[in-house]
């Protein structure tokens, strides 16, 4: 059925050029038009961060889920709590059975933790409701999102509209969403040494203030509630008056 639809259909929309890709090449036909999913951003809303601070705080925002990456930036952690001793992991995300043997991915990573002596440096929130997110990402200095895969992850656009920047994995949405050096970072997909390795460049940039101001800026001026709004009426515009000259 859902080919038949995507065959059939008057005009594909895809939220990521990756998604379109992937998709066209699946079922061999032209790639879809990108219109990307808005974010309210006056609910996400910005907040400056403290000039001074006695800790670095690093959110991970999602499940705690294998296809979320977090085995990899259980592996990363270690190598920047080594250089930054005074950084502070928050893991906000409810707890999933997909460790190995289907087991607690929470007590997986607290494990690992403890076996390397940083547990004091991790802080799991657990779920948190959308009325209280929004605080969780303004209080941070940057937001971690180690995916495998991701299409237009929704965490990405929420962090940078509160003017947290993102350091996320080389794939799906990512790179259309993040400019890496300028509003966030990216780093090599399955990689926990660069993870570590963009996550320091982060926290030791003179620039960490301004990368946040410019994550803001790119969520608003392209994500927005507006912006979006806008670009869809003009498309079904577009696919209508198509379809009546067809008809003529």
């Amino acid at each position: 059925m859902e080919k038949y639809s995507i065959m059939h259909a008057t005009k594909l929309i895809s939220p990521t050029k990756s998604l379109s890709e992937i998709v066209g090449a699946e079922y061999g036909i032209p790639e879809a038009e990108v219109l990307p999913n808005c974010i309210d951003t006056e609910y996400f809303s910005f907040k400056e961060k403290e000039g001074q601070k006695k800790d670095w705080i690093i959110m991970y925002a999602g499940r705690l889920e294998r296809r979320k990456g977090v085995e990899l930036l259980a592996k990363a952690i270690p190598l920047v709590v080594d250089r930054v001793p005074n950084v502070k992991i928050q893991m906000v995300g409810r707890d999933t059975p997909t460790a190995e043997g289907g087991t607690s991915m929470k007590a997986w990573l607290n494990r690992c933790f403890e076996e390397r002596g940083i547990s004091r440096h991790v802080e799991f929130a657990g779920e948190v409701p959308k009325e209280k997110i929004v605080g969780y990402y303004q209080n941070a200095d940057a937001c971690v999102l180690p995916s495998l895969w991701e299409n237009l992850p929704y965490t990405c656009l929420e962090a940078m509209s509160c003017g947290t920047p993102v350091v996320g994995s080389n794939v799906g949405g990512f790179p259309e969403i993040i400019t890496d050096g300028l509003n966030g970072f990216l780093f090599q997909s399955r990689d926990h040494e660069d993870l570590a390795k963009k996550i320091l460049e982060l926290i030791n940039s003179e620039q960490i203030r301004a990368l946040g101001r410019r994550a803001r800026e790119r969520i608003v001026t392209a994500y927005g509630h507006g912006v979006i709004a806008k670009q869809m009426i003009e498309l079904y515009q577009k696919i209508t008056m198509g379809r009546e000259s067809c008809r003529s």
